[in-house]
């Protein structure tokens, strides 16, 4: 208990720290609904479902009820904005452990996430595994930067949605538009995946950029099969 409190503190300081205009709702204060599917209406709850995950929630299910916020005005011109000094960072949900719960949309966006680390595993998640869903979701305004340690570890990746997956995972029905840069294994949607992944009605719009392996919707597919269906890019994918 006392563990889970003081990860919920740091959190919590860290991201006040970085904008006060966010404070993490408390993991005891989160909302379920009838199926024990944590709500999500404002980027309080947001950042407060992704401290549960941190706290060791790793199969919890995450549903949007509104549209959310985190920063406006991310992506100007097709580029960063160049006042980013306020923007609420994001800690990709599932960065040190990996989520395997299902996060549903609804059908609903989150606009403006902003990633600028230098870490391994970056997007709107960092890391996922098992039976882990993302569906009926729109990322939008977003920036996601990050630089691979691929001489640490190859199990990494930057995307849109995902950094790197592993188990079964299942995208369905998700968009992200902005800006998603990198190092090794950059995708508009997925970094990297090791094991089979299944998307659906997936699309991209923007800028995807990477040293080596860069895809607009997956950098890189290892070991198992990539089932796409209805895919859209629209945009720009490079390396040099």
């Amino acid at each position: 208990m006392l563990k889970k409190a003081l990860l919920s503190f740091i959190f919590t300081a860290f991201f006040s720290a970085a904008n006060a205009a966010i404070t993490p709702t408390p993991v005891e204060d989160l909302r379920t609904d009838s199926e024990d599917c944590y709500l999500i209406g404002t980027a309080d709850e947001l950042y407060g479902f992704a401290a549960l995950i941190s706290q060791g929630r790793l199969t919890a299910c995450g549903k949007l009820t509104e549209n959310i916020v985190v920063n406006s005005n991310v992506i100007v011109g097709g580029k960063l904005s160049s006042d980013s000094s306020s923007f609420q960072q994001w800690a990709p949900i599932g960065n040190q452990a990996p989520f395997m719960g299902i996060f549903d949309g609804q059908n609903h966006s989150i606009s403006g996430l902003y990633v600028n680390a230098q870490d391994n595993n970056l997007g709107m998640f960092g890391f996922v595994s098992g039976d882990a869903q993302v569906k009926n979701l729109k990322v939008v305004d977003s920036y996601v930067s990050g630089a691979n340690n691929v001489q640490s570890s190859v199990y990494c990746g930057v995307g849109g949605i995902v950094g790197f997956a592993t188990g079964n995972f299942v995208v369905n029905k998700v968009s992200f538009s902005g800006v998603v840069l990198g190092r090794y294994y950059v995708g508009g949607i997925a970094g990297q995946s090791v094991t089979p992944i299944t998307m659906n009605d997936v699309s991209f719009s923007g800028t995807v950029s990477g040293y080596t392996e860069v895809g607009g919707i997956v950098g890189k597919q290892g070991s198992g099969r990539l089932t796409i269906t209805n895919a859209s890019f629209n945009g720009t994918a490079r390396a040099p």
